[in-house]
């Protein structure tokens, strides 16, 4: 049953990555089967990030660095295990030390700045980062992150080496990935976020239907993702979090042009 949405002022700007694991949190909200009045924006993460800072959205799912500087509610997008959606890939044979540039795509925050944490502190190495526009120039470099929808339907991995990145910090540190947070200004939004997942829980075909609309990918395939997600930041999720913190203001970053 749809719980009752609680009252908001209209026009409120909803900012949100325009990629399908944001469905579960936001798809009953986009398609008023929940009644609000959110203006839904949707663009990749940097773009909304840069939309929430300079005070053109109301509320945002923001990258996990913007939303520790900002006020945010415990909704957001993490992974307890494997993500699936964020993955290095490695050209076979090249041992991670020998790695001296990474390919990075320029719409990620969160994905880049894990990577920097996961090099420099797990696997003790610096590469330089590259950004990268399209998959077709990810390709074009030995090693390359994909993130979101384009990394789930990225096919020719077979020349490849895969590192979840998810996985990799959940073996590292024992906490839970964040990569992204509900930012807030001056309007709570979790009635309706909890009323969302419900529907979701509730009614996981129409979710599959509209990710596969937009990805033509498998309905197996689409459902083994969305159970990787979670959207409910726990006490783990924050503990997770602050070491996240720590360890970026540690990190050194190398980089070309980004």
């Amino acid at each position: 049953m749809v719980k009752k949405s609680v009252q908001v002022r209209s026009g409120i700007r909803f900012g949100a990555p325009c990629y399908i694991n944001t469905l579960p949190l936001l798809y009953a909200l986009q398609k008023k089967i929940i009644p609000n009045n959110f203006a839904f924006i949707l663009a990749p993460p940097t773009a909304i990030n840069k939309l929430f800072s300079e005070g053109e959205l109301d509320i945002a799912i923001t990258s996990t660095p913007v939303a520790l500087s900002e006020k945010y509610v415990p909704f957001g997008i993490a992974a307890e295990k494997k993500v699936h959606s964020v993955l290095l890939f490695v050209r076979k044979k090249m041992a991670l030390d020998n790695i001296e540039r990474i390919g990075v795509p320029v719409e990620s925050a969160a994905s880049v700045a894990l990577l920097r944490i996961i090099t420099s502190h797990f696997w003790n190495i610096e590469p330089q980062f590259v950004p990268f526009q399209t998959v077709q120039e990810a390709t074009t470099f030995d090693a390359f992150l994909l993130i979101g929808d384009p990394c789930l339907t990225f096919t020719n991995r077979q020349p490849y080496d895969i590192y979840d990145l998810a996985e990799v910090w959940v073996q590292s540190t024992g906490t839970p990935c964040t990569f992204a947070m509900t930012s807030i200004c001056d309007i709570d939004p979790s009635a309706l976020l909890h009323a969302s997942l419900d529907f979701a829980a509730e009614h996981p075909a129409l979710i599959l239907a509209e990710a596969h609309r937009r990805t033509k990918l498998p309905r197996k395939q689409l459902m083994d993702y969305f159970s990787s997600l979670s959207y409910v930041l726990s006490e783990n999720h924050i503990e997770g979090l602050k070491l996240y913190e720590v360890l970026s203001k540690q990190t050194s970053v190398n980089t070309c042009a980004l």
